[in-house]
């Protein structure tokens, strides 16, 4: 590999001939050449797998212009596809590595090679093997047939985002296992609440945040929402606040409202802002 770092230096040289910081450049680059040269016996055996696998994509990027130059010069290319491929790899194989260091049993390697004769993206791949862990640790099981539908809908609980890449492995227990554990029920739904209201929940949240520093427009949309005034109207002072005894009232030429007692002190900031009060 001498003749790659040779022609570096001279690349570099050649660009940045002026340049103070090229001796601390080269030195930088120095180790990923020397590494090249005790990995590979002849350049035709540097591959795009062969050094996402010797560097990793972090030690590529720590000497990405060394590396580039070699990629140029060899006519190779890696891909952003083939980087991000890589590091999914090496995150599966952490998982794997992991289980078997905790002594698991051979399950979640042969869910491994299940979902690669099922041909799923390496990512996916991952992401199921994960959840499939991370349900195993929940339930401090070594085995998937240790794992039980109990156990299965206290770690939904816990964490309900895992439900979609659970699925999955438990589709694999009940084929290849025969244990048969089925994901619950999703909960059912409350009722939505209607845009109004939301609107209006998040107006009186603002309202109370600001005090007497908030927004006439504000109040007169809550006044408008919750009493079903034409906001028109009120904007255009066809409505008022008006205090009539100890209550108040949203008043009109022909028509007086009393305000709930929820409105009161948003009659109240209302009046305010008009200088009434």
């Amino acid at each position: 590999m001498a003749s790659l770092l040779n022609g570096f230096v001279c690349r570099l040289m050649e660009r940045q001939p002026d340049n103070p910081a090229l001796p601390k450049i080269l030195r930088s680059h120095l180790r990923f050449f020397s590494s090249l040269d005790e990995r590979f016996s002849a350049q035709e055996h540097v591959l795009p797998q062969s050094l996402l696998d010797h560097f990793t994509v972090a030690g590529l990027r720590r000497h990405q212009l060394a590396y580039r130059y070699t990629c140029e010069v060899l006519g190779i290319e890696i891909t952003e596809e083939g980087k991000q491929e890589h590091v999914e790899s090496a995150r599966v194989a952490l998982i794997l590595e992991e289980a078997q260091s905790a002594n698991w049993s051979d399950d979640l390697f042969q869910y491994n090679l299940w979902l690669i004769k099922a041909d799923r993206p390496v990512r996916t791949r991952r992401l199921y093997l994960s959840a499939a862990a991370g349900l195993m640790r929940s339930a401090g099981a070594r085995s998937f047939l240790e794992l039980n539908q109990q156990s299965l809908e206290l770690h939904l609980a816990r964490v309900p985002g895992a439900r979609a890449n659970l699925s999955s492995v438990l589709r694999f227990a009940r084929g290849t296992l025969g244990h048969n554990i089925a994901l619950p029920l999703r909960p059912a739904r409350g009722a939505t609440e209607p845009k109004p209201v939301r609107r209006l929940r998040a107006l009186l949240k603002a309202i109370q945040r600001d005090g007497y520093s908030a927004a006439v427009e504000d109040l007169e949309s809550v006044i408008s929402i919750a009493l079903k005034i034409p906001l028109r109207s009120i904007r255009a002072q066809k409505w008022w606040p008006e205090k009539r005894g100890e209550r108040w009232h949203v008043v009109s030429n022909s028509e007086a409202i009393p305000c709930p007692a929820a409105l009161e002190d948003v009659a109240s900031r209302w009046a305010h802002t008009r200088g009434e009060s």
